[in-house]
């Protein structure tokens, strides 16, 4: 491992950081007790990385990127993408849609300065919610470290497929 760095996505990133992207998943999600099968986090993900797929994406996020409403960054070893993290405002609260690490660098203190960097952005009087798969303990363990709890009653089913739950992380009282 190189000294890591972190910093703004930029469009040429895409590629790669779609990649990783779909690494992650296909480490994280699949999980037969709970109906999320391999093949079915295969295709889900799959067209992420083809050249349409990757024209998409550069679509999306090219309003993205840039976009004071947003935090979008990735950890780079020399100039491999090894973690990602998206988090953005709205008019009623904030939300952290993504924060993935490569497998190979879990316990390197990545997730922690990416989320060092989401708390620093954030509005720390505003609730900031995410989403995480129910089965997924190391993250929910990674989040309630941060502040986040999970919110009675939220659990859903996110692409009709992956069951999850919401966690807050309260506004403070300034």
């Amino acid at each position: 491992m190189g000294k890591i760095s972190i910093r703004d996505t930029t469009v040429e990133d895409i590629p790669a950081y779609r990649a990783m992207h779909r690494a992650s998943w296909l480490e994280t999600y699949p999980n037969n007790e709970h109906g999320v099968t391999e093949d079915w986090v295969r295709t889900r993900t799959a067209a992420w990385i083809t050249p349409e797929g990757i024209e998409r994406s550069k679509e999306f996020f090219g309003s993205v990127f840039g976009n004071p409403n947003h935090l979008h960054q990735v950890a780079l070893d020399e100039d491999k993408i090894v973690g990602v993290v998206h988090v953005f405002k709205t008019k009623e609260n904030q939300h952290l849609a993504a924060l993935y690490v490569d497998k190979e660098y879990y316990g390197t203190g990545i997730a922690q300065r990416l989320m060092k960097n989401v708390l620093t952005w954030i509005n720390p009087r505003v609730v900031t919610d995410l989403e995480v798969a129910v089965y997924n303990e190391r993250a929910k363990a990674f989040y309630r470290k941060h502040g986040f709890r999970e919110k009675d009653g939220s659990e859903r089913l996110f692409a009709d497929t992956i069951p999850v739950v919401t966690m807050e992380r309260k506004g403070e009282k300034i």
